[in-house]
Parts: C-alpha cells; sequence; structure tokens
C-alpha cells in the first residue's frame, strides 16, 4: 500500500510498471503479494543481482495472476487459461535450468541476459517469443523434452531472434513439433555450427 499526499488512507498496491526497479543493482529478493495484478515484462529490468522473486498469498485474497516457483515468476493467462513464464531473475547463478512441465509460453525477455549454461524446455511449450533468451551468453545446451505418453501434441512456434545473442550455442536439435522454420531465429549466434529437427514432423533435419 502507499498513502496519498494529502490524506493519510492506504491505497493498495496493483500494478508494478515499466522500469519500476529498473537498475536497483542491489536488489537480491523481492517479496510481492498476490494483490499485483499487472507486472511489466521490464518491471526488473537492469536487476542484475536479483535471485528471487517471491509471491505470496495477501490476507482475503485467493486468486494467484502471478506466482513464483523456486525463485522464477509465472503468470496465469487469463485468456488462455495456460501458464506462461514471465521473469527469470537475472541474478540466478544456476547452471541448469529446466522449465516446469505446463508452461506454455515464453515470452519476449524472459529470459534475458540468464547465466544458465543449460535449459530444458518442456514439450508443453508452443511459443518462445522473439528475444525470449536475448543475450544469453552462457547459454550452451537447448534441450527440447520429448512428449510424454498420453499427452496432447502441441506444435512448436519459435519466432525470430528468439535466441538472439546466445553466442556460445554450437548445435541444436529442435523437436519434431516444430512447426515454422525461419532462420532468423539464430541471429547472431557466430558459435553455432548446426541445427537439426528430429524426424516425424513437419521439417526433416537440416
Amino acid at each position: 500500500t502507499f498513502k496519498g499526499e494529502d490524506d493519510d488512507r492506504a491505497y493498495p498496491v496493483k500494478v508494478i510498471s515499466d522500469s519500476s526497479f529498473k537498475s536497483c543493482s542491489q536488489l537480491v529478493t523481492i517479496n510481492i503479494p498476490n494483490s499485483i495484478t499487472n507486472i511489466d515484462i521490464k518491471a526488473f529490468q537492469g536487476c542484475t543481482l536479483l535471485e528471487n522473486i517471491n509471491v505470496y498469498g495477501a490476507d482475503g485474497i485467493n486468486e494467484f495472476i502471478y506466482e513464483s516457483e523456486d525463485g522464477v515468476l509465472f503468470y496465469n493467462n487469463q485468456q488462455t487459461l495456460a501458464k506462461d513464464l514471465w521473469f527469470y531473475p537475472m541474478g540466478r547463478t544456476d547452471s541448469m535450468y529446466v522449465l516446469p512441465d505446463g508452461v506454455v509460453n515464453i515470452p519476449t525477455g524472459g529470459f534475458y541476459q540468464s547465466k544458465f549454461q543449460e535449459v530444458v524446455i518442456p514439450s508443453s511449450v508452443a511459443y518462445i517469443q522473439i528475444d525470449a533468451f536475448y543475450d544469453t551468453k552462457s547459454l550452451n545446451t537447448v534441450t527440447f523434452a520429448e512428449n510424454r505418453p498420453g499427452t496432447v501434441v502441441r506444435a512448436l512456434d519459435i519466432r525470430p531472434g528468439a535466441f538472439e545473442r546466445a553466442v556460445n550455442l554450437n548445435s541444436v536439435v529442435l523437436p519434431s513439433r516444430y512447426d515454422n522454420f525461419n532462420r532468423m531465429i539464430f541471429y547472431k549466434n557466430s558459435k553455432l555450427t548446426s541445427v537439426s529437427v528430429n524426424p516425424g514432423g513437419k521439417y526433416g533435419s537440416s
């Protein structure tokens, strides 16, 4: 809550807007109540030491529009009724990150400048947006998990520039459900020597 300039009444905070915490270079952990209804994707831009974003339940509020798992922020998309990654804190030093099963969308900037060397993307992911992994300079391995028996197979849409400036990627094997080949997906990946697609889908190996 915050107080108005002309009175002592407390007003609830509902929105964390663009650049709200921009370049708070010493911020390590932030705790956010589930009363927050909108968090801009660029709210934590430049928070280079931020390791944990925790969402907790506020009194009397049962709905979680945003939630956290192990310090990583997720968005429960009200339009698609799906779960999206929202922001992976820039200060985390995990060598590997396994995205939880059930996540459907990786947004623009979701993994901006993340430090992990390996990421595992579950078969539930259907969209990887432009600049999703922008400037992830330590990333060298991307693993797409296979579909589990009995699960719905989702076509995978990877937007141009999704892995731009992931300069240490040297080879990538895309899943058979990959649906829209575009060579700009790996723009400015100077060490990339091999891109292939598992058989059984729209594209063959390349």
